[in-house]
């Protein structure tokens, strides 16, 4: 089993190719809402409108509309555009944001190079 490799949603709703990726099991933190029907997690970042549709259907719980989220699923593409099958997801109560920053720029050091994301 390949381990959930931490994303923000910045990175992940520009992929827009999957063919390079040797993993595409993510996780990522964002804020839940619903669109049209459909789930999406934004960003828990002030002044951040990148999004990312989120399919529930693989588990049991949806956690409650507008709660901080963490959700561990797979990387898929609906119609060229990003999408994630949570497997796994866990309301967040508060989540300490420079110290989210920072991590994620740590694991940049440690991203394989065939993640093919365009940095934000």
């Amino acid at each position: 089993m390949l381990p959930y490799v931490m994303h923000s949603i910045q990175e992940l709703s520009v992929v827009d190719d999957l063919s390079h990726w040797a993993n595409l099991n993510v996780q990522f933190i964002g804020k839940l809402t619903d669109c049209d029907g459909a789930f999406v997690c934004g960003c828990i970042e002030k002044n951040s409108p990148a999004t990312i549709a989120v399919d529930f259907s693989l588990t049991s719980d949806i956690p409650p509309r507008n709660s901080t989220v963490r959700i561990w699923g797979e990387l898929e593409l609906s119609r060229n555009t990003p999408l994630v099958k949570v497997k796994i997801s866990r309301t967040v109560q508060s989540v300490d944001i420079p110290l989210y920053r920072k991590s994620l720029i740590i694991r940049y050091n440690f991203t394989p190079r065939f993640a093919t994301i365009k940095r934000t």
